[in-house]
């Protein structure tokens, strides 16, 4: 009964490592200030508002629960109209791809591996090194680029293709 115990405790520990984040001090729930006036920023910088401190819930899409994908999926499928895939790691195939980080835009979705090299962790970019996602252990919070994890884990930004507008 004890190894049945070990491995139903196993599985959920990798099940909620899939979207884990490690130490994230310097993140907060803050409300973002628009510094630029691009056709998109007071639209996003609201959205964005709305969901800051929504508690983080593996496989949720809701202001209840919600984690990393399920916000970027929520996020381009409420303001974008456009219906991404659903995992962190197939995003990718659905954007351009963005290689520099100095080319990366308000909106822009951005991709983050785990050691292995594998895609496990999206959040969305909102300018001057700042991002928003969705933290298994904060739930929806604003970090930075800066940050050594988010530096060390970061692998490239995506961007929609230029057909898709803000409704």
């Amino acid at each position: 009964m004890r190894i049945k115990y070990y491995y139903v405790l196993l599985f959920f520990s990798l099940l909620l490592g899939s979207c884990a984040t490690k130490k994230q001090l310097p993140s907060q729930a803050v409300p973002i200030e628009t510094e630029t006036k691009e056709y998109d920023n007071d639209v996003l910088t609201a959205y964005c508002n709305d969901w800051l401190g929504s508690p983080y819930k593996l496989g949720g899409v809701t202001k209840k629960g919600v984690d990393c994908s399920g916000f970027v999926y929520s996020t381009y499928k409420d303001l974008y109209d456009v219906t991404l895939p659903r995992r962190s790691a197939e995003m990718i195939s659905a954007v351009e791809a963005i290689n520099t980080k100095d080319s990366l835009q308000k909106g822009d979705i951005l991709f983050f591996n785990n050691k292995a090299g594998k895609i496990n962790h999206v959040g969305i970019y909102l300018e001057n090194n700042r991002f928003i996602h969705s933290s298994s252990s904060r739930g929806i919070i604003i970090s930075t680029l800066e940050e050594t994890y988010w530096k060390q884990h970061y692998r490239c930004g995506g961007r929609l293709p230029q057909e898709h507008k803000i409704k």
